[in-house]
């Protein structure tokens, strides 16, 4: 199933009771996992159901000396 239309702002899937939420959840976790460089997406689970798969990159690591360190262990 494709589920990228769940993340539209406003979006219910149906099984909701009726005045829960306004449907912007997804679409603000999403907003702000690409704000930082991630991704927030939706699979189908195995048996049943729906993961949220969240990305976000890594932030450089500062050597001792206070200089960026890359991960290849570069300075």
């Amino acid at each position: 199933m494709g589920w990228s239309s769940i993340f539209e702002p406003f979006q219910r899937y149906g099984d909701a009771p009726r005045g829960v939420g306004v449907g912007l959840g997804l679409a603000v976790a999403r907003g702000f996992a690409e704000a930082v460089g991630g991704t927030l997406v939706a699979e189908d689970t195995p048996g049943g159901g729906l993961t949220m798969v969240l990305a976000v990159p890594t932030a450089p690591q500062r050597g001792r000396s206070g200089g960026l360190v890359l991960s290849d262990g570069r300075r």
